[in-house]
């Protein structure tokens, strides 16, 4: 068996082999969040020179609102869902953005609206599919208020665990939507 002072080593050495692996997956994780939001804020900026030679090309209000919604900047994918809504007339599917971005911010009354107006002009538009496709994924996302409410709790204390859960779901809604799932 064996003794006191040995034992002691061994569970000190596993310990520290812990959390130095511990250490070098945080570090590890941490590189590829600020690398996605480097790539995004690349893609932002793209964008808006893009934006400036062609104001009104939805398509650019799009990625800038997503890349936005990405960064977790949801003032500002906000306002460029906004916009395309207004430039865009036919666009149903940044009206459900920004329904999402609303419930991001603890607005559900501005999220139901906008969630409803864009079935509404999804079914007006005759994409009966989309407009089904937004009437589950509304009743979702509205599921998912408590988990989003932890959502804001820890991006204000900067936790990324379930920040990363909600961007791998919204990457998932966004293939969906997109029909790409």
């Amino acid at each position: 068996m064996f003794n006191t002072k040995l034992k002691k080593e061994v569970l000190l050495f596993f310990t520290i082999i812990v959390i130095a692996w511990g250490f070098l997956y945080y570090i590890y994780a941490k590189s590829f969040e600020y690398n996605d939001n480097v790539e995004a804020f690349k893609q932002v900026e793209m964008y808006k020179k893009l934006l400036i030679k062609d104001p009104n090309n939805c398509l650019y209000l799009l990625q800038i609102a997503g890349n936005y919604s990405f960064m977790y900047k949801i003032d500002q994918a906000i306002i460029y869902y906004k916009e395309i809504s207004k430039k865009c007339p036919t666009d149903h599917m940044s009206l459900f953005q920004l329904g999402i971005c609303y419930l991001f911010i603890g607005n559900k009354e501005m999220a139901l609206v906008n969630m409803d107006n864009a079935i509404k002009k999804a079914e007006m538009n005759g994409d009966k599919n989309s407009a089904s496709r937004y009437k589950i994924e509304k009743i979702e996302w509205i599921s998912k208020e408590k988990d989003i409410e932890k959502f804001r709790t820890e991006l204000k204390n900067k936790k990324p665990s379930f920040i990363k859960f909600i961007n791998n779901y919204s990457r998932y809604l966004a293939k969906k939507i997109l029909g790409k799932e």
